[in-house]
C-alpha cells in the first residue's frame, strides 16, 4: 500500500472503533430491550439455517436411497457434503416429484429439529410453467391432468399441513379456476404470474373471489406508481401482499424496503445462500432492531386464521 492508502485504512479503522464505542454505549442504555429483540431475530434465522442444513442432509439420504433402488448399486453419496447436496437437488427432482412425498421430508426435518409448532409452509406452484395451452391440460408427473386434479392435490395438502398461502395454483389466465381453488383450499390463494402486480387484474380477481393476496414485484407492473396502487388496493381490503425478489435479481432490488414502507405482514425470500437473499435477511434484521419493527406471528393474523387448528 502507498502512504495515502495506509492513511485511508487508518481512518477506516478509527471510524469502526468509534462506531463500536457508540454501539457499546447504546447497548448499555438500551441493552435489555435491544438484546431481547436481537435474540428473537437471531433465533428465527438460526431456525432457517438449521432447517436448510438438515433438509440438505435428508435430501442427500433420500437421493442415495433412490439411486440404490434404481441401479441396485450403492454410490458414494455418504461422502456428499451439504454444498454438493444442494447441487444434486435438481437431479433428485425426477425421482422425488410427488409434492406429498416432498412435504413428508420437509415436515420430518422440522419435527426432528423440534420446530413443528414454529413453522408454517407456502407453495409457489408456478403452474403456468407446466400448462399446455393447446391441450388445456397440465403436464403432471409424466401425464396430463386437468385443473380439478391439481385443486384436489392441493386440497389434500392444505388439509394435512399448515400452509400459509399457495401462489399461482393454476394457469395464469384461468380466473374461474382460481375462484374454485379459493373456495376449496384451506389456505390463502394468491397470485404472482396470475396477477402480475397489475391493478386491473387484482381488482378482477378480488371482486370475483379468485384471490386473497398477491406477490408484489414492481417490475411486473412496469411502474412503481401502479405497483404501489395495487398493493394499497389489496392492503385496504385486509388482503395479503408479499414482496418478493426475483431469481437472479440485483442485491439492491428494493422489494423488502417497499414491504417495510407498506407495512406488509410477510416477505418472500429464499434460503440465505446468495447475495440478494443475504441482503434481504440483513435488511429485515436491521428493520427489526433499528426501527423496532416486530417480527410477525402469522398465526395471529386474521388472514391466516386457517393455520390455527
Amino acid at each position: 500500500l502507498d502512504e495515502q492508502a495506509k492513511e485511508n485504512v487508518r481512518k477506516d479503522i478509527q471510524t469502526i472503533l468509534k462506531t463500536a464505542i457508540v454501539v457499546d454505549s447504546t447497548l448499555d442504555e438500551y441493552g435489555s430491550e435491544l438484546c431481547e429483540r436481537l435474540e428473537r431475530t437471531a433465533e428465527a434465522l438460526q431456525k432457517t439455517f438449521e432447517m436448510e442444513d438438515s433438509l440438505m442432509e435428508d435430501f442427500r439420504k433420500a437421493l442415495e436411497t433412490a439411486r440404490e433402488q434404481n441401479s441396485g448399486e450403492p454410490e458414494d453419496f455418504c461422502y456428499m457434503d451439504a454444498e454438493q447436496a444442494r447441487e444434486m437437488i435438481f437431479a433428485m427432482c425426477d425421482r422425488l416429484d410427488d409434492p406429498k412425498e416432498v412435504m413428508k421430508v420437509l415436515s420430518q426435518v422440522v419435527a426432528d429439529l423440534g420446530y413443528t409448532d414454529k413453522v408454517v409452509y407456502a407453495f409457489d406452484c408456478a403452474s403456468s410453467e407446466y400448462y399446455d395451452e393447446k391441450r388445456g391440460m397440465y403436464l403432471w408427473r409424466g401425464d396430463y391432468v386437468d385443473r380439478n386434479f391439481l385443486i384436489q392435490e392441493l386440497e389434500d395438502l392444505t388439509k394435512t399441513y399448515p400452509i400459509a398461502f399457495v401462489e399461482d395454483a393454476l394457469y395464469e389466465e384461468d380466473f374461474e379456476g382460481f375462484k374454485m381453488a379459493s373456495e376449496r383450499l384451506n389456505t390463502v390463494v394468491i397470485g404472482d404470474d396470475f396477477l402480475c402486480t397489475s391493478l386491473d387484474r387484482a381488482k378482477k380477481a378480488v371482486e370475483m373471489g379468485a384471490a386473497r393476496g398477491m406477490i408484489f414485484k414492481p417490475n411486473q407492473a412496469g411502474t412503481v406508481t401502479e405497483a404501489l396502487e395495487t398493493a394499497k388496493y389489496m392492503i385496504d381490503r385486509g388482503l395479503l401482499v408479499v414482496p418478493s425478489s426475483r431469481a437472479g435479481g440485483t442485491i439492491d432490488s428494493p422489494e423488502k424496503e417497499f414491504g417495510l414502507a407498506l407495512g406488509v405482514w410477510a416477505v418472500k425470500t429464499g434460503a440465505p445462500r446468495e447475495g440478494t437473499r443475504v441482503h434481504g435477511f440483513n435488511f429485515l434484521m436491521h428493520a427489526n432492531y433499528e426501527l423496532n419493527v416486530p417480527m410477525t406471528d402469522v398465526t395471529k393474523l386474521p388472514i391466516f386464521s386457517h393455520l390455527v387448528r
